[in-house]
């Protein structure tokens, strides 16, 4: 299911925010860099940028990005903008060269909502860095209420798609998320 940027838009208007990664969740994430990783940082679908200011105040280049041009201004207005880059961005189009390459991808709650996600993916690919790692996080099916399904995937079909683009490291399901914990095994440069 796809939301457009006027339904965002009108959520983040009428006050949604969405649960942050609490500090132990992002240190596991953060865990599965290569120990001689850099420290740029790609936040996609960053909301009010939580996670993005997060991940600034650990030591990371970010950027963040989203639909929603209200959350982006939101995010805008509760960092230093000389600390964090957000802009407004549709996933579903080549972003990749403008933004990486990345050491760290993540993308917290949005899988369910990109309507082409091989694109996406490959989007993603080509963000990264070689050996770079992509974390996604996504309810998981089983916890979601019936009125909200339309928000999580399938594990096995996530981990499908992940596959035709990247290597698995690693999943866990952490209070009722799942991550999916990534990396690019390119060997570009």
């Amino acid at each position: 299911m796809r939301l457009n940027a006027d339904e965002w838009d009108k959520a983040y208007r009428s006050g949604e925010d969405y649960t942050p990664v609490t500090d132990d969740k992002l240190d596991k994430i953060l865990g599965y860099l290569p120990e001689n990783g850099g420290n740029i940082a790609v936040d996609l679908g960053s909301g009010t940028g939580h996670l993005a200011r997060e991940l600034q105040s650990r030591g990371f280049s970010v950027t963040g990005l989203d639909l929603s041009y209200d959350a982006v201004k939101r995010a805008r207005n509760q960092s230093d903008p000389m600390d964090i880059h957000y802009e407004v961005a549709d996933f579903e189009t080549d972003f990749s060269p403008k933004f990486g390459p990345a050491d760290l991808v993540t993308a917290k709650l949005v899988y369910a909502f990109i309507q082409d996600r091989q694109r996406f993916l490959r989007n993603v690919k080509n963000l990264l860095k070689a050996n770079g790692r992509f974390a996604l996080v996504n309810p998981l099916k089983s916890n979601v209420p019936e009125h909200k399904k339309h928000i999580a995937l399938e594990t096995e079909q996530i981990v499908r798609e992940l596959e035709d683009d990247l290597e698995m490291v690693d999943y866990y399901v952490d209070d009722g998320d799942e991550y999916f914990i990534c990396r690019n095994f390119d060997d570009k440069t």
